[in-house]
């Protein structure tokens, strides 16, 4: 007789104990979850001490109007060696699970994630299970599914900023996945003290998806926001970037004063982190490599600067100054060059700085100086010998510049303004001028920035030379 045959079932039990199925349970916990948002719920199973677990196959039931299925998660699993199969068809999962290494403890061995489609109570339960190979059994595991519409978030967001300079602010519904979205209005409240509204900018894909949104400035303060389409949207979007200006130092808060979705009033919570607005008190870089290079004749000298580009976000302008005589004269152009005209000659110097928008300036370059020898000083006080149209200054210019002119003999003479168009946007002389030197102030205030044509005519002379007006 082989005893061997005889006790090798009776060894394996002992070291491989094999257990029945009811020696197992299974355990889903009754779970409340937002009816629009995609949620975990877990399966755990529990052994005895005793109990070894190679295999589990086991058959699972939700309600399909309730609940859709999305995915399973093995996260906080109780062991990492587990092979899962899952199948999931209509309102039926069924899971395979197969280990290396027997598993001896119980915990939770899967997360299955549902999408609550709407608001309602279902059944998620185990309707058959077999464990190791044996003889299945009915399923002993049901939780009640729970779902409950939460309520929709305005999230609002936005950086640090600094006073005097524009603030963005993102607007975001958040919580609308399983609603079917046709319209909404939100108030929003801010303190009209501090900021000043600038601009809302639309989401280009609500355009996109026939969505209209309308914001209407209602005061100072308070900022409406509607939206409406005939083809609703389910799921959380960016409505809009909200664009305002800070004057002053301090925080900025918000409120939702009112709100509604599809035509009815909703509960809506308000996510923002208050923005702290800080006085910018660092002056902008120095400009450097300052050049200057001119062209003069007895009549005038025409004198261009030019230096390297202050790198800074909030850099507003920059400030160039003359000194002559020990007068200094200052004018703002907004590039990295100027042209001065100069009807005396001496010792000229220049020197730039930088402005930003918080109103800081820039230490003074370094200054370079230039000698104008030819340009005649008695020509000033003297009759000119010919027909001439000296430079504008200053050029670029805002708002204000002045226009120089000679005349040999009295003429009637008309000094205009063009636009690039070749349109006439002002007459500055149109009269009888008697022989000599002339100087008229042209006024922009009025007109927009950009590239401008002057021209001269009396008797059979006739000039034309452009100037910049930046704002």
């Amino acid at each position: 007789m082989n005893y061997f045959k005889l006790f090798l079932p009776l060894i394996f039990g002992i070291l491989c104990p094999v257990i029945v199925a009811g020696q197992v349970s299974l355990s889903i916990p009754d779970t409340t979850i937002s009816a629009n948002k995609e949620h975990e719920i877990p399966i755990y199973i529990d052994l005895s001490e005793t109990d070894s677990v190679f295999g589990f196959n086991s058959t699972f039931e939700f309600d399909s109007d309730h609940l859709e299925y999305i995915s399973y998660s093995t996260e906080g699993a109780i062991s990492d060696s587990v092979l899962i199969a899952l199948n999931q068809r209509e309102n039926e999962i069924m899971i395979s699970f197969s280990s290396i290494y027997p598993i001896k403890s119980g915990g939770k061995l899967i997360n299955i994630i549902f999408n609550p489609k709407n608001e309602s109570v279902s059944t998620f339960s185990n309707t058959g299970f077999r464990v190791n190979e044996e003889t299945p059994e009915a399923g002993i595991a049901e939780a009640e599914i729970n779902s409950i519409t939460s309520p929709v978030t305005l999230s609002i967001s936005g950086d640090t900023a600094e006073v005097r300079n524009n603030i963005f602010l993102d607007i975001e519904l958040i919580g609308l996945k399983g609603r079917d979205l046709n319209s909404f209005e939100f108030l929003l409240e801010y303190q009209n003290s501090t900021f000043e509204f600038k601009a809302f900018t639309i989401n280009v894909e609500l355009t996109e998806s026939n969505y209209v949104i309308v914001p209407v400035l209602l005061s100072d303060s308070v900022l409406s926001i509607k939206g409406s389409s005939t083809s609703p949207i389910s799921q959380d979007l960016i409505l809009g970037e909200v664009e305002l200006f800070a004057k002053e130092e301090g925080e900025f808060n918000v409120q939702v004063i009112e709100a509604s979705i599809n035509e009815g009033a909703v509960e809506v919570n308000l996510e923002f982190g208050s923005i702290l607005l800080t006085e910018d008190k660092t002056p902008p870089d120095v400009p450097s490599n300052v050049e200057i290079n001119f062209n003069e004749t007895t009549e005038s000298a025409v004198v261009e600067i030019t230096w390297d580009i202050v790198s800074a976000s909030d850099l507003k302008e920059y400030l160039v100054t003359r000194e002559f005589d020990s007068e200094e004269n200052t004018i703002t152009t907004e590039l990295n060059l100027a042209t001065d005209t100069l009807f005396s000659s001496g010792v000229y110097k220049y020197f730039i700085q930088s402005v930003d928008n918080a109103g800081n300036v820039s230490e003074r370059s370094d200054s370079v100086e230039i000698i104008i020898s030819t340009v005649s000083n008695e020509l000033i006080n003297s009759l000119p010998n010919t027909f001439t149209l000296s430079q504008n200054y200053p050029n670029p210019f805002n708002p204000t510049s002045t226009i120089k002119f000679g005349i040999p003999e009295a003429a009637v003479v008309k000094l205009e303004i063009y636009n690039l168009l070749g349109q006439k946007v002002k007459t500055l002389v149109n009269a009888r001028r008697s022989a000599g030197f002339h100087t008229v102030n042209f006024d922009a205030t009025n007109l927009s920035s950009g590239m401008y044509m002057y021209r001269i005519q009396a008797g059979n002379f006739v000039k034309i030379k452009k100037m910049t007006l930046i704002k």
